[in-house]
């Protein structure tokens, strides 16, 4: 006999959407006759608390489902839910106030923890208990959707929770309070997951026609499929990693001790180990060395036992790293930085020894320019870079065997994460994803619209809005099928959709590392698109848009007509953590003629009553196109309007005049 339940989302410090009906699904045993109360705090039941009420009868299979209707923003309140055998189920603290669907990839998944450095000032003392987030841990789901979560819990943003928010949702829903209505609670219902693609968070409804995506799907929805490719996968990584620890020098003879490192080669750090003649496509185990001491006394606290804080950037791929022989930390991928604590007792003023060991994967080995190596406290801070020692532990002739990520296939993150979430009226959708599709541009702006519209089918808003980030600038790990110049020219395209909105994040990277800290400006401009378009604030959301290009043949010129252009002004990008200008002059304006030859453009003119950006050729050619930062990252400075905002990369056709 089933007893009373109901969703995971209906639980204590839940928010639900204001002005829409609230709708409550759950099970019990059939023909069970279940009431939903919406009341305010308190002990008991009594009628006059009652602000609204909904009924169900549960039906042959053991679902029901209740619908209230709307209510303005407030709260605290509470939800009963009683059947008709007194079975009861209460949620304490419950506001109506603006609810949020945050989902994507890898940016949008980093929690503050990780970029709480960077953004001190938000982790501290500070509370806001009425931004909550509902965040669902990774489940990929391929013979069908879930009705229900399987993981979620809310929670409130403090100082005890807030590391775990992700950050682009934490600063979206901060801004948009601050700019809409500071007592509205905000609710962000987080699913995401590092590495997916946009397929993942489809349904095979909105996937139809891409049939070697449905394929892949089924393979993956056969019964065992999914626990053989799991073993696979920890099988070989523990064949690789065994037969490189066991045949690694350096463990055999523990280097992570050794202090005589006069027979070993020297290495600049930081540096790429394909830079490095020995080290170039380098697959194994390699143990780096540096030396140090700390005879400043502004150190003298670390003698006495304080602990020190070691920063080593990012290392590709997997590093144990030690001080004078002591194990201090373990990152077991490349993305995280390298951030570990030093105990204080280990430390000597004179004659210590860092020690990492990094085994590479692949044959990308580098420990990352433009990071920071440094050991350091509040009073001092000792400079790591410059020349290290390494030595060989271990060369293998083959790379790790790739692994299947059995939670980026198509439908699965949509069945096992997504679906489960329509049950919830939301506001709209904030959407940051792209990195792992940039292989294959040309599908995605079409596959986007697709979601766009199956996920306003399955919340039943024609209109619902749906908000993203254009991804921003990269580098560093860039290959030739790594097109990212053209795939944001495709996120650009979804603006056709109405009820869209496009966050330029263009500034807002890092050129050596795919998760940029800089993720209060995201969530910024992603609010200021709400403020705009959702919730009709005087605000500027958007920064210049390109309209038309217009060639003069006679002068040589072209004329850029823009939109969103007041306080047109160029500068450099200096948003970019400890990144310098990239010049003070607008160098990404480049023509195109009819067989794909690029010629610079210099910009003669900025003109913000016309909105308007005059630009000479520098060569005397026919431009048929007009291209503004089609490359992975920008080279010079880049254009903003008045308000702040950059101005999108594009390349579009150019008239004759």
């Amino acid at each position: 006999m089933e007893k009373l339940s109901v969703s995971r989302f209906f639980a204590d410090h839940m928010v639900l959407q204001q002005g829409k009906p609230i709708r409550v699904n759950g099970h019990n045993e059939s023909g069970s006759e279940v009431t939903v109360y919406l009341m305010n705090p308190g002990e008991g039941f009594s009628d006059k608390d009652v602000l609204s009420k909904g009924q169900a009868v549960t039906d042959e299979s053991g679902k029901w489902k209740a619908e209230l209707p709307s209510m303005k923003a407030g709260g605290p309140l509470r939800i009963l839910i009683r059947d008709d055998k007194g079975e009861e189920i209460k949620a304490e603290d419950v506001w109506i106030g603006e609810v949020w669907f945050c989902t994507g990839q890898s940016n949008m998944d980093l929690p503050m923890e990780r970029v709480a450095d960077h953004h001190a000032d938000e982790v501290g003392d500070k509370e806001y208990p009425n931004i909550r987030t509902f965040r669902i841990v990774e489940h990929a789901e391929y013979a069908g959707p879930l009705e229900d979560p399987q993981t979620g819990t809310w929670v409130a943003a403090s100082k005890d929770t807030i590391m775990q928010f992700g950050a682009t949702a934490y600063f979206f829903g901060k801004n948009l309070q601050e700019m809409t209505d500071g007592n509205v609670a905000v609710g962000l219902i987080h699913a995401s997951l590092g590495g997916s693609r946009i397929e993942g968070w489809m349904s095979r409804e909105m996937l139809e026609g891409y049939d070697y995506m449905l394929e892949d799907a089924d393979r993956y929805a056969v019964p065992g499929y999914m626990d053989a490719q799991n073993k696979y996968n920890e099988e070989k990584t523990i064949r690789w990693y065994g037969v490189t620890d066991g045949e690694d020098l350096g463990l055999k003879e523990g280097w992570e001790k050794k202090e005589d490192w006069s027979g070993a080669s020297d290495l600049t750090v930081p540096c790429m180990f394909r830079d490095v003649p020995e080290l170039r496509g380098f697959i194994g185990s390699i143990w780096l060395h540096r030396s140090f001491d700390l005879d400043d006394a502004a150190f003298a606290e670390a003698q006495a036992g304080h602990d020190l804080k070691l920063w080593m950037g990012t290392l590709v791929d997997v590093d144990d790293t030690y001080v004078n022989g002591v194990h201090v930390g373990n990152t077991p991928y490349q993305y995280p930085p390298r951030k570990y604590k030093v105990p204080g007792n280990i430390l000597k003023k004179q004659g210590n020894h860092l020690v990492i060991r990094l085994r590479v994967e692949g044959g990308g080995g580098r420990v990352t320019p433009g990071k920071e190596q440094k050991l350091f406290n509040d009073k001092a801070s000792l400079d790591l870079s410059g020349t290290w020692q390494y030595l060989i532990g271990m060369r293998r002739p083959d790379p790790m065997p790739p692994t299947d990520f059995v939670n980026w296939h198509p439908t699965g993150l949509y069945n096992g994460m997504t679906a489960a979430c329509h049950q919830m009226a939301v506001r709209g959708v904030i959407w940051y994803q792209g990195e792992s599709n940039t292989w294959l541009p040309e599908s995605y702006t079409d596959l986007t619209k697709r979601q766009i519209e199956g996920y306003r089918k399955a919340w039943k808003e024609p209109e619902l809005p749906y908000l993203f980030v254009q991804l921003p600038n990269f580098e560093i790990d860039q290959s030739p099928s790594d097109r990212w110049y053209e795939f944001r020219e495709e996120q650009r395209a979804c603006l056709t959709v109405p009820g869209t909105g496009m966050a330029v994040g263009l500034d807002l990277g890092e050129d050596n590392d795919l998760h940029p800290l800089e993720k209060r400006e995201v969530g910024r401009r992603l609010a200021l698109l709400a403020a705009k378009q959702v919730y009709g604030k005087d605000v500027e959301a958007t920064g210049p848009v390109p309209e038309k290009a217009v060639w003069d043949k006679e002068n040589g010129k072209i004329t850029l007509k823009l939109s969103h252009a007041q306080g047109l002004v160029s500068m450099a990008a200096k948003s970019q953590p400890g990144a310098e200008a990239k010049g003070e002059a607008v160098t990404d304006f480049v023509a195109e003629d009819g067989l794909c030859n690029l010629f610079p453009c210099k910009v003669e003119k900025m003109d913000e009553a016309s909105g308007e950006i005059v630009l000479s050729l520098e060569k005397r050619a026919t431009p048929l196109w007009l291209r503004y930062c089609y490359s992975n990252t920008n080279k010079g400075a880049l254009v903003y309007n008045g308000a702040g905002l950059p101005m999108t990369p594009f390349r579009i056709v150019t008239s004759v005049r």
